[in-house]
């Protein structure tokens, strides 16, 4: 069985570690891994499961998803997919060259669907899945909806949403199947929460307003107002800026705000700076969810991001932006605390209230690791992708 997965973000993130997590299970089955990516960090960990790897510039997306769809001056963002479309026709061009006959084409976010029908020009007999990672736009009326949801219907054989929070936002596809993210790692760590003086606070994500880091900061104003004590551990970096400056153009615009300087602005003014610490990117993280009481996933995606599972695998409970929860991800008040999504009031006070409650951290975390055993287990899941591909072929 020949499988190409198309990945179209060059950094390695949430969306590249969940797959990475299925692969490790993945390459001892029956299967030939094949990848078409755009270029950048993502490359490194694809290696280790295959040669048969194609990188561009960047492959054409279309970004339809609740936080990040096309309106305003977001409009401009498609300038850099028209300018990335040769190099996607080229990549797809020399794996067909390269490679001959795949039997399936399994993409790895919805957002690549541009990618994928230029991929199904050069593999028309291929199989489609598409993994769905991102709450889709809700706005059942809107033309880009549509469109999208009759090139699933004609194109993809199967939808994998990662969770029910996912699948619930997605256009009707009879064939969608919840396979949760997963997690794991080689070492046996002791998960326990260590009791402190201050809560340890842990954050982990690019430094931008789309994961919430400057709700975060708002948020932590107002708890230090209060008068109460915390420490902020921050596992992420910068969005990077790529060689044709799309990022400085785009957050000049304010269509993408992520600027480390402005950040780090916002803390001294808020006299912060004895309070943070940032760590940069963080490749051995279970040092990290090891040193904090609590994960603050403050994203404005609204949706149970892939930490909240990491830090559930360590027993650590979670303070998740979220405006509508389902038990496979999280449940209010016992695998942590749910808040609204750009809501640094609410946020601050769900922090309040474990700084004064802190009995509350062990019987969450609890709570968050039977969740995780329920719900994240890398070789169920892998498995349950596997049987997909096999009802395909």
């Amino acid at each position: 069985m020949k499988v190409l997965f198309i990945d179209g973000v060059g950094v390695f993130g949430g969306a590249c570690r969940s797959l990475y997590e299925n692969l490790k299970f993945l390459r001892k089955k029956e299967i030939e891994l094949f990848f078409i990516i755009q270029n950048g960090t993502i490359k490194e960990y694809y290696n280790k499961f295959s040669n048969n790897i194609i990188t561009s510039i960047g492959l054409t997306r279309f970004d339809n998803t609740e936080y990040s769809y096309y309106r305003g001056l977001r409009w401009l963002v498609l300038l850099r997919e028209i300018f990335y479309l040769p190099f996607t026709v080229t990549a797809m061009f020399k794996a067909k060259l390269s490679w001959g006959k795949i039997d399936i084409i399994h993409v790895n976010e919805i957002t690549e669907i541009l990618s994928l029908l230029i991929a199904k020009l050069f593999f028309r007999e291929s199989k489609v899945v598409v993994h769905c990672r991102s709450i889709y736009r809700k706005d059942k009326s809107s033309y880009r909806n549509k469109l999208i949801s009759f090139i699933i219907n004609n194109f993809v054989d199967i939808l994998i949403a990662i969770d029910n929070n996912v699948k619930s936002s997605l256009p009707q596809f009879p064939k969608t199947f919840v396979i949760n993210n997963s997690f794991s790692i080689k070492e046996d760590i002791e998960k326990n929460i260590e009791s402190t003086d201050i809560l340890q606070i842990g954050y982990v994500g690019t430094i931008s307003e789309m994961k919430g880091i400057y709700d975060l900061l708002e948020a932590l104003k107002i708890v230090k107002k209060k008068s109460r004590k915390f420490k902020l551990k921050v596992a992420g970096s910068q969005i990077h800026n790529n060689r044709f400056y799309l990022s400085s153009i785009l957050q000049k615009l304010n269509i993408q705000k992520s600027n480390r300087k402005e950040v780090n602005n916002i803390i001294s003014d808020y006299n912060l700076k004895s309070d943070i610490t940032f760590l940069g990117h963080v490749k051995e993280i279970s040092g990290f969810y090891k040193s904090i009481d609590v994960l603050c996933f403050p994203s404005r995606l609204n949706a149970p991001g892939r930490p909240i599972i990491e830090a559930s695998y360590f027993k650590k409970p979670s303070i998740a932006c979220i405006s509508e929860v389902f038990d496979d991800t999280f449940i209010h008040q016992k695998t942590g605390i749910a808040v609204k999504p750009a809501n640094p009031e609410e946020l601050a006070n769900a922090i309040i209230s474990l700084i004064d409650n802190k009995d509350k951290l062990k019987k969450m975390g609890d709570y968050a690791y039977e969740n995780y055993k329920k719900y994240n287990n890398p070789e169920i899941n892998s498995n349950k992708i596997y049987n997909l591909y096999k009802t395909l072929i």
